[in-house]
């Protein structure tokens, strides 16, 4: 299962780059209910990422930051240092494309030691 999870984070990667909104979605949103099924947090986390930034880039904000939360979430609970930094710099980046500068401040200024 989590092999056909990464295939649809495969083919989410391209439709993203290729600006596919459409197949970018669908292939996120796949990735998310088989890494769910499969129970593994780091497949949860990442997939909920890639949703985020592929329905953040729609205009579909809200469910992009419930997501972007529910990866947060996970990766607190699980402590997975790159995908802890990965929320971090989505966070900043949504705040800044929505012109919220201030805001994204203290997630740009966040000390990263790698733990």
């Amino acid at each position: 299962m989590t092999y056909l999870a990464h295939y649809h984070f495969l083919v989410f990667l391209s439709a993203f780059h290729q600006k596919d909104a459409l197949l970018a979605v669908a292939s996120a949103r796949e990735a998310v209910a088989l890494a769910d099924a499969a129970g593994v947090p780091l497949c949860q986390a990442l997939y909920r990422l890639c949703l985020a930034h592929a329905l953040f880039a729609r205009g579909e904000r809200r469910e992009a930051l419930s997501l972007l939360a529910q990866a947060r979430r996970i990766t607190r609970r699980t402590r997975i240092p790159t995908m802890e930094l990965s929320c971090l710099s989505a966070t900043a980046y949504f705040l800044l494309e929505r012109g919220k500068i201030a805001r994204a401040l203290p997630f740009l200024a966040v000390p990263w030691n790698g733990r």
